[in-house]
């Protein structure tokens, strides 16, 4: 909580298996009431009391954008490599699958020898990884990406491109349709990066994904969706899909950084699928708050029904 000002009040986010926190250490006005953190001057370390056997059932899915590993939060316009703060959020993330935004491969601002999914998998353990690139960029690739436990089997580009209708050309834009081996289980898991300025790219995405479920098929589709949740629940069928990221009212939770008005990553779950709801908060969503990116990560839990 580097980023927060002395006074203030930082809700902790209660994960799954997460019965309550207490702080470690003795701090001058620093106060922590449930999950409630007040801070005072100093850096605050908080232990929290879990549960790990209540997560044993669940698959546990990450989407993160994480800015090319070049945001600096102390100074937005630095260009400095963030791997290893970035690599520490995901490291405690733990996921099972994890779906990357904004990702940079061979790079002359990255590093024209490093592909960044490749180095964080390795770094990871994650035996499983792919990049969809989107642009060409400084003598390298710009996209998004997948790392997972699971065995990728297939893989399909689906590039806006091709999409009909008003489709923004600003930045071409794609999305990856994954096959993963969950133990001896299907699943098909989406992952991309939609624009900001219309949402038939979703109503696109749709399309597949709706597809998919109708020929009975597990669905799960992370992304930044770069709109609030509620301006595209009209973009996919809710009979189909749940949206993890507040619920049918939308409740929404503060994602990114910079700006605490914002919740632009989300998680849709087709629902032959069981999900973790914490029906306190009417969300499936748990967010992870870091200054590693200029977004938060977040992750749901999911299961073969």
């Amino acid at each position: 909580y580097a980023y927060a000002a002395a006074g203030s009040t930082v809700p902790l986010n209660y994960d799954l298996g997460v019965s309550g926190y207490s702080l470690v250490g003795t701090y001058t006005g620093t106060t922590l009431s449930g999950n409630q953190l007040t801070l005072g001057n100093e850096d605050v370390t908080v232990l929290a009391t879990y549960d790990a056997n209540a997560t044993n059932d669940y698959i546990k899915v990450v989407s993160y954008n994480i800015k090319t590993l070049c945001y600096n939060h102390a100074d937005p316009s630095s260009t400095s490599d963030q791997f290893e703060a970035v690599a520490e959020v995901l490291r405690a993330a733990d996921a099972d699958i994890v779906g990357l935004q904004e990702v940079d491969q061979y790079t002359s601002r990255s590093g024209s020898d490093k592909s960044q999914v490749e180095e964080l998998a390795n770094e990871l353990g994650y035996p499983y990884y792919h990049f969809v690139k989107t642009i060409n960029y400084r003598g390298g690739e710009y996209g998004h990406a997948i790392m997972s436990r699971y065995p990728i089997t297939d893989v399909d580009i689906y590039r806006f491109a091709d999409a009909p209708g008003d489709i923004d050309g600003s930045e071409p834009r794609a999305f990856g349709r994954y096959v993963l081996d969950v133990d001896g289980q299907e699943l098909i898991f989406y992952n991309g990066h939609l624009a900001n300025t219309t949402a038939e790219q979703l109503k696109y995405m749709s399309n597949f994904m709706e597809a998919d479920v109708d020929a009975g098929k597990k669905v799960i589709m992370t992304a930044d969706y770069n709109m609030q949740p509620w301006s595209y629940k009209g973009c996919y069928d809710t009979t189909k899909f749940t949206a993890l990221n507040g619920g049918d009212d939308f409740n929404y939770f503060e994602e990114t950084t910079t700006d605490t008005d914002t919740s632009l990553d989300n998680i849709l779950v087709s629902d032959n699928l069981d999900y973790f709801w914490d029906t306190t908060r009417d969300s499936g969503i748990f967010v992870t708050d870091s200054i590693a990116s200029d977004h938060s990560l977040i992750h749901g839990y999911i299961k073969f029904k």
